[in-house]
């Protein structure tokens, strides 16, 4: 009978693919700390450890806001952490046709890292990472939608492994490892994301042939950030985390 529960418990351990696989999930109910860029609603993410699948949607019960940067980090705000993070810009002055470009994140508490890639003095080369007009692979989709009521709802989808897998150009001076747009995995911090949401209304934007950004401008910016606020673990990969230890465990024995 051990061996047949021990069996089992493999089985259901080897389905997961990898053990440690988790889906963090993160929301928000309540506007931003300023909402001049968007009056916010609400916000959904969430984030996959083992695919990298990233998604995040925001809803406005107003219709100004014509794009968005954001950072996420595992924790700690996003402000202040130079080669840790990537910022994405999204893009919706096309309801249409949105855009998303992605970058390695400066740390600035502005929307200038698609110009200028560091925090030191002076002007750097951004630090490129991708954008959906030449990874469109890696996009799942792009949505920018009015909803009834006078609202709207901005969501993107996409497969973050390129961006996680990314090398800065400008590496933290402190050594600090680089994680993307991870959040919730970090063993000493577990269950954490930052957030770094900047929102625009009146936004003008320009791209060149590659499809980066050579301008992002915009004279109204609102913004929500915030530090250590709590993910959930989907319930499916805590469980099957356990199992995965127990099956060690008896293996062991």
């Amino acid at each position: 009978m051990k061996i047949c529960v021990i069996g089992a418990l493999a089985a259901l351990a080897a389905s997961a693919g990898v053990a440690n696989a988790i889906t963090y999930s993160y929301s928000r109910t309540g506007g931003a700390n300023n909402s001049e860029g968007g009056a916010l609603q609400s916000i959904q993410s969430t984030f996959n450890t083992q695919t990298n699948r990233f998604t995040w949607t925001a809803n406005f019960s107003n219709r100004i806001t014509n794009g968005f940067t954001l950072v996420v980090s595992p924790g700690p705000n996003p402000k202040g952490h130079p080669g840790e993070l990537a910022i994405l810009y999204f893009d919706n002055t096309n309801l249409a046709n949105p855009v998303l470009t992605v970058y390695g994140y400066n740390a600035k508490n502005d929307q200038d890292s698609y110009r200028d890639g560091s925090n030191a003095s002076g002007t750097q080369a951004p630090d490129r990472i991708m954008s959906s007009v030449n990874s469109s692979s890696l996009v799942n989709s792009l949505s920018a939608t009015d909803t009834s009521g006078g609202g709207r709802r901005l969501s993107f989808d996409i497969d973050a492994s390129v961006i996680n897998a990314h090398f800065p150009t400008y590496a933290n001076p402190a050594g600090n490892d680089y994680t993307g747009v991870e959040y919730g995995n970090n063993p000493s911090n577990p269950n954490r994301i930052g957030i770094w949401f900047h929102t625009n209304a009146g936004l003008s934007t320009s791209y060149n042939s590659d499809g980066y950004l050579t301008n992002w401008s915009s004279p109204l910016q609102g913004w929500l950030d915030l530090a250590n606020s709590t993910v959930t673990p989907a319930p499916g990969s805590v469980a099957l985390l356990a199992i995965g230890s127990l099956v060690a465990s008896r293996r062991k024995r």
